[in-house]
């Protein structure tokens, strides 16, 4: 069980650190990556704006987060609940299998960001 907690933490920590360090360079360099698929498509993807919504969000400015990416700000709480249950039972029984429920969450919210991204480029 310990050997899974520190495997949990040093995953989430070096999560977080190369957010901070992606958000270092990006803000201080300009340098930022970016999105394929509109660079392929002329389309924004369900995804696009997520990187100024996370700038905005450590900024505490939610309602600018927001108008970046409304479908991803809303769902953010949910994916980081299901995130820490994940490891929550990686550390406590030693696998990350969903449950039914949660794998049906997650069909859920993909299918709402598929929607997201016809609606943000055709309506």
């Amino acid at each position: 069980m310990k050997k899974r907690l520190f495997k949990s933490i040093a995953l989430s920590v070096s999560l977080f650190i190369l957010g901070c360090a992606y958000a270092f360079i990006s803000s201080n360099y300009g340098l930022s990556i970016p999105c394929i698929f509109n660079k392929l498509t002329g389309f924004e993807c369900p995804g696009c704006g997520v990187s100024r919504m996370c700038f905005s969000i450590l900024n505490l400015d939610f309602k600018a987060a927001f108008s970046y990416n409304p479908v991803i700000f809303t769902l953010l709480p949910v994916g980081v609940i299901l995130y820490f249950k994940s490891i929550y039972r990686y550390i406590r029984f030693g696998t990350n299998r969903f449950s039914a429920i949660e794998n049906n969450i997650m069909i859920i919210m993909i299918v709402i960001l598929i929607i997201f991204g016809i609606i943000r480029n055709f309506v």
